[in-house]
């Protein structure tokens, strides 16, 4: 056995074998009868033909239809963050502004709770352009943390 180095990859020779000369041989040249029985077995390749087309073309349809239903399960996952995380953020606004239908006044905050809550805010630290997850976590995080400056 020798070895043959390219640059990018060793290459492993062997002796050749019995096998290895039957292949390296040339072929015959065909004959009539060779020629009819390729002939015949023509139309059975063309028959193949079509049933992988028709697989590729199932197995097509069925990525896209799986590609949608993902896209339909990322909308609803980013429905259900925005209404539990705006919903936090509607509440917290009620409590401030006060509410007329409800009859609720407004609140006033004490300078330490309204500068905590700038403070918090102004620690936000996102890219909406990008919608990375460690932007709606950092999100979720800063609206856990104003409720409970608010709660307090």
């Amino acid at each position: 056995m020798t070895t043959t180095g390219d640059k990018d990859r060793p290459r492993i020779t062997t002796k050749r074998t019995s096998q290895a000369r039957a292949r390296a041989r040339p072929k015959p040249k065909p004959t009539d009868g060779d020629v009819a029985q390729s002939a015949a077995a023509m139309p059975q390749r063309a028959a193949r033909a079509p049933r992988v087309g028709e697989k590729r073309t199932r197995l097509n349809q069925q990525v896209v239809l799986e590609l949608r239903a993902l896209r339909a399960t990322l909308t609803q996952c980013l429905d259900a963050f925005d209404l539990s995380v705006g919903g936090r953020i509607a509440e917290m606004l009620q409590s401030i502004e006060g509410d007329d239908a409800l009859e609720q006044p407004p609140a006033s905050l004490t300078v330490k709770t309204a500068q905590a809550v700038l403070d918090e805010i102004s620690g936000l630290d996102v890219n909406p352009k990008k919608a990375r997850p460690r932007d709606l976590r950092q999100i979720r995080r800063i609206v856990r943390n104003l409720k409970e400056i608010l709660s307090a």
